[in-house]
């Protein structure tokens, strides 16, 4: 995870102002989600290097950021992991339809 905010918000509500306390809220960059995807998808480094035909030092060097991810990278790991290369960049879930459509535009755009 890259960053954590802790603090207090507060809204106004009414006359009054309501304060609500905000727990750890974790934001996850795209090396955090490339994680996750592979995690959730039961893969090991070991396997999913296999999986991609990558070597298991590049796997590692993706997930902790070290080498930049590739449009190639991003396409392979979200096609394996069964997720949007769009959600893996953004960390935005897409409604089906947008997937095909934003996704290669958004690599694109990153990948440059």
């Amino acid at each position: 995870m890259s960053k954590v905010r802790q603090g207090v918000d507060s809204e106004p509500f009414g006359s009054q102002t309501v304060c609500m306390a905000t727990a750890l809220i974790p934001e996850f960059n795209l090396h955090d989600r490339m994680t996750k995807a592979r995690e959730v998808a039961g893969f090991t480094q070991e396997q999913f290097a296999h999986e991609l035909g990558l070597s298991l030092a590049t796997v590692k060097r993706l997930e902790n950021g070290t080498t930049p991810a590739k449009r190639i990278d991003l396409l392979g790991w979200a096609a394996a992991c069964r997720v949007s290369a769009s959600w893996l960049l953004t960390g935005t879930a897409d409604t089906e339809a947008d997937i095909g459509r934003n996704s290669d535009q958004l690599i694109l755009a990153l990948a440059a």
